[in-house]
């Protein structure tokens, strides 16, 4: 079952999602909190349900809709503060560095971003430094508006947990600009390059009702197991030669 969307969202009709038992703090709306997200209203070490909303796949129309964007009274209300939380649940849980709403079924303009430094342990040093992937804090992007600094034109394989199993090459950015607002209401404006580029635009593309199947070069989509395969032949370092050792993030 997915989260209601109304005009004014009523976000609280979570359960059939799977769902989970752990300690935790509560999400306090802070993306600088390193606890695993709680709900609103929980005490300090409560016991409550970790609610992992299902991930919509490719041919569900929600990811193909123009997310609606919100107003700074929708952004701090409960309903919106907690859905982020369930958002971050989510990302964690399936190993993600990005998920954008529409990709829980809800076409509204926001997406939770975290690359962590043990999700890059697979990686070479070669590789990180041609990627240009460092470690990404949690943070929220809400109704953003992206600016490319540089070409689209610098291609890694990218894969996505709404289109399972396969992945393909895909030429973006090195360098944007992303204004929009924090899970605050506060406007913000960033600058990033390398792989956090990247996954901004992957992010600002579910936003806009696109994926990266739209943009991508057909000849090279494969599964995520023969990509595997095809790394582990020898003499093989780069990705502008190669396939990567797993795809680069997992976005929904």
């Amino acid at each position: 079952m997915h989260i209601i969307t109304s005009t004014t969202p009523s976000l609280i009709s979570y359960f059939g999602a799977w769902q989970r038992q752990c300690w935790v703090g509560p999400y306090t709306g802070n993306a600088d909190d390193r606890q695993e997200p709680a709900r609103q209203g929980f005490g300090t070490r409560e016991r409550v349900v970790a609610v992992i909303l299902k991930i919509c796949e490719v041919g569900n129309p929600v990811l193909r809709k123009v997310a609606r964007s919100l107003s700074a009274e929708e952004i701090r209300s409960n309903d919106i503060q907690t859905l982020i939380g369930y958002m971050r649940d989510t990302m964690r849980d399936a190993r993600g560095v990005g998920l954008a709403a529409p990709q829980i079924g809800e076409s509204l303009q926001i997406a939770v971003i975290e690359d962590k430094a043990e999700y890059q342990k697979t990686l070479t040093p070669e590789q990180l430094s041609e990627r240009q992937r460092v470690s990404v804090d949690f943070h929220v992007i809400i109704n953003p508006q992206v600016e490319l600094l540089a070409p689209a034109d610098l291609s890694f394989h990218e894969g996505c947990l709404s289109i399972p199993r396969l992945m393909a090459m895909v030429a973006r950015s090195s360098s944007v600009r992303v204004t929009c607002v924090d899970e605050h209401g506060e406007q913000r404006v960033i600058d990033a390059t390398g792989w956090y580029a990247r996954i901004l635009q992957h992010e600002i593309d579910h936003l806009q009702g696109r994926l990266y199947t739209d943009i991508m070069q057909p000849t090279t989509l494969t599964t995520i197991e023969n990509h595997q395969r095809q790394n582990s032949a020898p003499n093989k370092s780069s990705e502008q030669k190669q396939v990567m050792t797993r795809p680069p993030f997992r976005l929904k």
